[in-house]
Formats: structure tokens, sequence, C-alpha cells
């Protein structure tokens, strides 16, 4: 396999990471900083799903009212994702 089509391949996994991420930032009906807990933690772990279904590592963690999930992929490339969410 030659680089250009492991960059593809890459592009298109983190393109679908992507696409799951904004679907399920749209799924709620009310501003971001007024997103209850627990929808922040469906999204979140729909995002560490998402990134083992790419082929990546996930990553999380939960500081300040915001978790965090970052995805690495073997060629060092990293997507990062955070769930904001009220008190």
């Amino acid at each position: 396999m030659d680089f250009s089509t492991v960059s593809r391949r890459r592009l298109t996994q983190v393109a679908a990471v992507g696409a799951v991420t904004l679907v399920l930032a749209g799924a709620t009906a009310h501003p971001a900083d007024a997103m209850r807990r627990r929808d922040a933690v469906s999204g979140a772990n729909m995002a560490v799903g998402g990134c083992f279904n790419g082929g990546g590592s996930p990553d999380s963690y939960e500081y300040g009212g915001t978790i965090y999930v970052s995805c690495t992929y073997d060629d060092g490339s990293v997507v990062t994702v955070d769930f904001p969410y009220g008190n």
C-alpha cells in the first residue's frame, strides 16, 4: 500500500469520527453549555466507540464541567472532541 492510499483511508476514518461527533452535537436541542452531564457522557461514549471502530486508541478525562475525548491513530494523527455540560 502506498502512502496516498494510507492517507486517504486515515482521512476517511477521521471524517467518519467527525461526522458522528457533529450528529451527536446536533442531537441536543439546547446550547452546549446547558447540555446535561448524561448527554455529555453519552456523546463521549459514542466518540470512544467511533474511535475504536476507526482503528484508533481513545483517551478520555473529565475536568471542569467538560468531558474530553481524544483518539490517536497509528500514523500519529489525533482527533479531539470536547463535551461541555452545565451543572
